[in-house]
């Protein structure tokens, strides 16, 4: 559904209110992890994730009765904040319910149906289009929402947990306060901060090849095809690092980036620049492992009742960076992008580095 908010803004509500659109949206993924899980906790996950989907199926159905530009805009940003809300309730709670040696293949196998899930929806969402019009494909996908509560409330032995005492606002930002101080959340926080700007040279990156003449169809291509490859190799590796420490593959993961910035900066060659690209392309292959590995962190590091908090700000961290580093990037990247890219390789380096000493091993037991 998300995939289709830009052409609804363009036929039924004017494209002017979009930019406001979009800076709503990035203030949601700054706030709403860390006061979806003060939620979570104030009542429970099950509740909140519950109540997400009974709002976004009910957003989509308005969206496809209405034609009134207000109802719709509603509509719109509390989808795109369904996701947020469940993906830190009921969402986290059944990754943190999966035990320790299965959650990378989860991870590969959710993912899998995530992506598969979001292909199918988006050909039938064209469909749906092409057959009536927007509002009705709004409409009839709003019962995924439905089907959605139908698992979750069928799956609720696996994340209701014992009667705890409910959390006031008070406590919750001494939580917070004392999950900043834990020496392995900072250094997840400076992660964040190194794999940020790599990410925002990706973004960056389409322009150098346009600017090297590369040809967009063959860019779009060999994204495609290492699309593919990226999730046969993730299911490869969950079968050899489930049993594993994943410390060292999560800094693999982290470093595997340097090798695709040092090809960046070769200055003749578009191959290398290709090899580059494709090498950033493999990436995804481990974040099954990588989130495998940050969840048995915070759960071991913080316990099962602080870790939603745990992942809670390290997103909100994540996705403020995620506002800032464009902006910056973006303002340099023109005349000082090779310098850019020398000063991130350091940075990654310099994480890894560090990340050797502090992070655990992920086969540690004994959380409180």
């Amino acid at each position: 559904m998300e995939n289709n908010i830009p052409f609804l803004f363009e036929k039924r509500i004017g494209n002017s209110l979009y930019g406001i659109f979009l800076s709503l949206l990035s203030i949601m993924d700054v706030v709403l992890p860390l006061l979806i899980v003060y939620f979570s906790k104030k009542f429970t996950p099950l509740a909140v994730g519950g109540l997400s989907l009974l709002l976004g199926a009910g957003a989509a159905v308005g969206i496809s009765l209405t034609e009134n530009k207000a109802v719709i805009f509603a509509g719109l940003f509390l989808i795109y904040c369904v996701r947020i809300m469940f993906n830190y309730s009921a969402g986290n709670s059944f990754n943190l319910a999966v035990p320790s040696e299965e959650r990378t293949g989860y991870f590969a196998l959710r993912d899998i149906f995530l992506y598969g899930a979001i292909a199918i929806s988006t050909w039938l969402s064209g469909w749906l289009i092409g057959k009536w019009n927007m509002e009705a494909a709004y409409g009839f996908l709003s019962v995924g929402f439905l089907i959605a509560l139908v698992f979750t409330w069928n799956g609720r032995k696996w994340i209701q947990r014992e009667e705890e005492e409910k959390i006031h606002l008070k406590e919750y930002i001494e939580q917070i306060g004392n999950v900043i101080r834990d020496p392995v959340v900072r250094m997840f926080l400076l992660t964040e901060i190194a794999t940020g700007v790599y990410g925002t040279i990706l973004r960056f990156i389409p322009l150098l090849a346009i600017a090297r003449e590369i040809e967009i169809s063959v860019f779009l291509k060999y994204t495609a095809v290492f699309t593919v490859i990226n999730c046969i190799c993730s299911l490869f590796l969950t079968l050899i690092t489930d049993r594993l420490d994943k410390k060292w593959v999560y800094l693999f993961d982290v470093g595997f980036d340097i090798l695709s910035v040092a090809l960046f900066l070769i200055p003749t060659g578009n191959f290398w620049f290709m090899a580059g690209y494709c090498i950033s392309l493999l990436k995804d292959m481990f974040a099954p492992v990588s989130f495998g590995y940050l969840y048995d962190c915070v759960e071991v590091c913080q316990g099962d009742k602080n870790a939603p908090v745990v992942l809670g700000v390290i997103e909100s961290f994540s996705n403020m960076l995620n506002i800032m580093f464009p902006l910056v990037i973006g303002a340099l990247w023109m005349k000082f992008f090779n310098g850019i890219l020398v000063g991130c390789s350091v940075l990654l380096a310099l994480v890894v580095a560090m990340g050797a000493v502090v992070f655990p091993g992920s086969k540690i037991t004994g959380a409180d």
